[in-house]
């Protein structure tokens, strides 16, 4: 809930404060000493509950942000000659700083897609020159679930891309900095999401959703978790105090937790769509599947809609916005800020009709 004296924000779920069981979490673990680098109680009990969330050949491991879950999960499942397909609206291509390419050393091979999903058809074009020591070897493909663009991938979908990656020997990685959002609109639980992808590895967000400076990756195979924590440790971002990263998830998993929290948003995203959709005006742009709302309104509102609520220009030219929700905003925020909506769209039909 927000403070009084706070502006109210609608543009990204990494405004939203941390969850009320999740700071909790943090206090309680905050007694005593506890070995680190992974080797304590919280992170060897947390551990266990990703194996029951995720299925028995889970193995999670933490990182401090998104943008390193992402890059050293593909660099643990990359030789430098590989390359990773990827829509060309992922976070990973556009707001990655170009870490994976700086950093990583990993080639991108960024796709088009207007509603930010990768199809078969799409991938297996760009299977060409398999064997040509001259060319990048496309190894990877990296979808986001949900997108950037709050689309969903159905589970049909995913196994759709499951028997691709199959049939053309390539490995399958998820962006999940939303994964929980993915599993709540879906109704489905993590393991079911897994298995239908065939995913070889998961970022799996818990800042977006939460929690405090505390992501996971996930694998499915002991050999690539090996390799991934030596790749942890030289990249920077072994925590050593892991017993407070472990015990936010722990909570996070626990009674299904990150259910209830991502519900709110996806609530709240489907109550602004399906109202804002009667206001002249307003054009809604993609499938509200998650806890976002793209929209097209005209530039001249944005102004008076940001003493509202802040939120982001998506992209500039066609004045395209995006209001995003977290558990922490609340119907009465969402239905004032439909009511500037509705009183700038009078406004313009009031000058029009003069």
């Amino acid at each position: 809930m927000k403070r009084d004296n706070d502006k109210l924000s609608f543009a990204s779920d990494n405004h939203a404060p941390i969850a009320p069981k999740i700071l909790q979490a943090i206090i309680e673990a905050n007694v005593g000493s506890a070995a680190a680098y992974g080797t304590d109680t919280p992170s060897a009990e947390t551990r266990k509950l990703f194996k029951l969330a995720f299925g028995p050949q889970a193995r999670a491991q933490w990182v401090f942000n998104g943008t390193a879950a992402n890059v050293l999960a593909l660099k643990t499942l990359l030789e430098p000659w590989h390359a990773v397909i990827c829509a060309k609206s992922s976070h990973l291509n556009l707001d990655e700083c170009a870490a994976p390419e700086a950093v990583g050393g990993i080639k991108l091979i960024p796709v088009e897609s207007p509603d930010g999903k990768l199809s078969p058809h799409q991938i297996r074009e760009e299977i060409v020159r398999r064997g040509d020591q001259h060319f990048a070897q496309p190894y990877v493909v990296s979808i986001t679930q949900p997108t950037e663009w709050g689309t969903l991938y159905s589970l049909e979908e995913l196994e759709e891309l499951r028997d691709l990656c199959q049939e053309l020997k390539l490995k399958l990685h998820i962006d999940g900095a939303r994964f929980s959002v993915a599993a709540a609109k879906l109704n489905v639980d993590f393991e079911t999401i897994a298995q239908s992808s065939g995913a070889a590895a998961i970022s799996f967000g818990g800042t977006k959703n939460g929690l405090l400076g505390a992501e996971a990756v996930i694998f499915f195979d002991k050999s690539l978790e090996e390799r991934f924590r030596y790749l942890r440790k030289q990249m920077m971002q072994l925590p050593s105090k892991t017993r407070f990263l472990a015990a936010q998830f722990k909570v996070f998993l626990e009674g299904d937790y990150w259910r209830e929290l991502a519900s709110i948003g996806i609530d709240l995203a489907n109550h602004l769509s399906e109202q804002s959709r009667q206001i002249p005006g307003v054009e809604i742009i993609q499938k509200t599947q998650a806890n976002s709302v793209f929209a097209r309104i005209p530039k001249h509102w944005n102004k008076t809609l940001r003493e509202s609520a802040f939120f982001y220009v998506w992209e500039e030219s066609s004045n395209t916005v995006r209001w995003m929700f977290s558990f922490d905003h609340e119907i009465n925020d969402v239905n004032e800020f439909l009511e500037t909506l509705r009183q700038l769209s009078r406004d313009d039909q009031c000058s029009h009709s003069k």
